[in-house]
C-alpha cells in the first residue's frame, strides 16, 4: 500500500467514525436514502445517475443507508441547480466541501446528500459549549 493510499483510507475512516457510519454493502444509489430500490431507470422522475457522480459511496448507521456521498473533480450551474432541487424536493440535507475528501484530497469536492437534516444533526458530533 502506497502512502498516498493509506492516507485516502485513513481520511475516509476518520469520516465515517466521525459519524458511526459503515459503507453499505447494497448497491450505491441515493434512491436507497429513500427506501427505494436502484433499478438505473431514466423513466422516473428521480434519476438516480442523472447527475454522474464521481466516486460515489452509500453510507448506513444502524444498517439503515443515511448518507450519499460523491466526490466530483467538478460542478457546472446546472449540477448545482440539480443538486439543490433533488435536495428539496426529496427534503435531503445537502454539504458540500472540500474536507475531508479522501479520493484525490485537494482535488476534488466532498457532496454528502444525507437522508434528511434531522438525522445529519443527530449524527454530527456537537462541541461542548
Amino acid at each position: 500500500m502506497t502512502e498516498l493510499e493509506a492516507a485516502r483510507i485513513e481520511l475516509r475512516d476518520k469520516w465515517a467514525a466521525r459519524f458511526g457510519l459503515t459503507r453499505s454493502e447494497g448497491r450505491c444509489c441515493v434512491k436507497r436514502l429513500l427506501g427505494k430500490r436502484c433499478d438505473y431507470s431514466r423513466s422516473d422522475d428521480f434519476d438516480c445517475m442523472e447527475m454522474g457522480y464521481d466516486h460515489p459511496s452509500l453510507w448506513n448507521r444502524d444498517g439503515k443507508p443515511v448518507v450519499f456521498l460523491f466526490q466530483p473533480y467538478q460542478l457546472g450551474h446546472d449540477d448545482i441547480l440539480g443538486l439543490a432541487e433533488m435536495a428539496r424536493k426529496h427534503q435531503f440535507y445537502l454539504s458540500v466541501a472540500t474536507r475531508p475528501a479522501w479520493h484525490y484530497p485537494g482535488s476534488v469536492l466532498h457532496i454528502e446528500i444525507w437522508a434528511s437534516k434531522e438525522y445529519y444533526c443527530l449524527t454530527t458530533p456537537h462541541s461542548e459549549p
